[in-house]
């Protein structure tokens, strides 16, 4: 299957999948994509398929991603990282998949904030206490909190 071709809004078979729940489908269209270097392709609004997958809370499909060679740091149209995007759907699974894959705590997006100000401007508790764990663990303690 040509894993390359896309819809209208750029949307590659991988990026229709990265949000359902077949994750079959996702391990065989990554396989593909990584053969045809599309695994980090961008639609037209500036997601790649692990924006799409931590975006929807598929945590299992943003670890079957980033273990095929996903960029875990990636911008999309807005700045925002596959980490900020599990922070703002409230998925505490997929933050400690894509912190535990090695994520940037540091990336901000396009209104400066990184994960953990998104987290704690929306009193997402748990996933906050995430941040800050994985911040103080790794010495990435911003001074401007």
């Amino acid at each position: 299957a040509d894993t390359s071709i896309a819809d209208n809004g750029g949307n590659t078979p991988l990026h229709a999948a990265a949000s359902g729940k077949q994750e079959d489908i996702v391990q065989q269209l990554i396989s593909a994509s990584v053969q045809h270097q599309q695994l980090d392709a961008l639609n037209q609004a500036g997601s790649s398929a692990l924006h799409l997958a931590a975006g929807a809370g598929r945590s299992s499909h943003v670890k079957l991603l980033v273990t095929a060679g996903a960029n875990k740091d990636l911008r999309d149209r807005n700045g925002n990282t596959p980490l900020i995007l599990a922070v703002l759907a409230h998925d505490p699974a997929t933050v400690k998949t894509l912190l535990d894959a090695g994520a940037s705590l540091k990336k901000r997006n396009n209104n400066s904030q990184d994960a953990h100000a998104i987290a704690t401007q929306l009193d997402y508790r748990e996933i906050a206490a995430q941040l800050q764990q994985a911040e103080e663990q790794s010495g990435v303690m911003s001074i401007f909190r």
